[in-house]
Formats: C-alpha cells, sequence, structure tokens
C-alpha cells in the first residue's frame, strides 16, 4: 500500500468499487494521517444534507453516486480528510476542489463544512484522540 494520501485515496476507492467498506470516520483519520507526514495541515471536513422542520431539523440521507442502484450506503453526515482546498476522500478516487466534491460524489451542491480546524486536527492526530472527536 502507498504511503501518500491521493495514493492511499485512489487504492482504497479502487477497493471499494462495488461496495464500500469500513466507515468514513477511520478512512478520514487515516487519511489526515498521511497529510499530517506529508506536512499538508490536514482538517476534516463533514457533509451534511439539513433542513429546519418547525422545532427540529430533517438530515437528509447522503447517497453517493457511484453506489446508485447499488444497494449502497447512505449517512446522515460523512467526514471527510481535506488539505487547503482539496478534499482527500475514497468515494471520488483522487483529490477533488473542496467546492466541487459534494456535486461530484453526492449529486447535489453542499458546502463542505470545517469540522475539526488543521491545527485541531494536528493536536488531536498526535494525541490518538481524533477519532473519538469525529
Amino acid at each position: 500500500m502507498t504511503t501518500t494520501a491521493a495514493g492511499y485515496v485512489r487504492e482504497l476507492s479502487f477497493a471499494m468499487e462495488e461496495r464500500y467498506s469500513g466507515d468514513c470516520v477511520a478512512h478520514a483519520c487515516s487519511i489526515a494521517a498521511l497529510l499530517l507526514a506529508e506536512r499538508r495541515a490536514p482538517w476534516i471536513g463533514r457533509i451534511r444534507h439539513i433542513e429546519p422542520r418547525g422545532d427540529s431539523t430533517f438530515h437528509f440521507p447522503l447517497i453517493p453516486t457511484r453506489y446508485a442502484g447499488m444497494r449502497g450506503p447512505a449517512w446522515t453526515t460523512h467526514y471527510i480528510a481535506c488539505s487547503g482546498r482539496e478534499v482527500y476522500d475514497p468515494l471520488a478516487g483522487e483529490p477533488v476542489d473542496v467546492e466541487a466534491y459534494a456535486a461530484a460524489v453526492f449529486g447535489k451542491s453542499l458546502p463542505v463544512e470545517t469540522h475539526l480546524d488543521s491545527a485541531e486536527t494536528e493536536r488531536l492526530l498526535i494525541s490518538g484522540e481524533l477519532k473519538q472527536r469525529c
């Protein structure tokens, strides 16, 4: 297996061609660690499609377009590793610009929210607490 974040994302994407495996938090943590090793200042982003409805909030399902019609996964929140303006996620298979990511992966124009900034991501990676915070 490769030791670069981009290579890891490509390999993982290929391995998940027909079916998603693992969980997005674990993938984001692994990719962020590789980005940190590359001195790329990783941060953790998330995608959500939410809508206020009266006193509550409705969370729309996020279904990756690559698994459409294949009984693929659906999430209400999807976590991703980012660096600068690039998103690193096996669903995309390669680094994708933050603005284009959700449309490319979920077929919806949604913002990538900063869940953990680069300073907090680095601190949590070094302490081993990152997965617990997502």
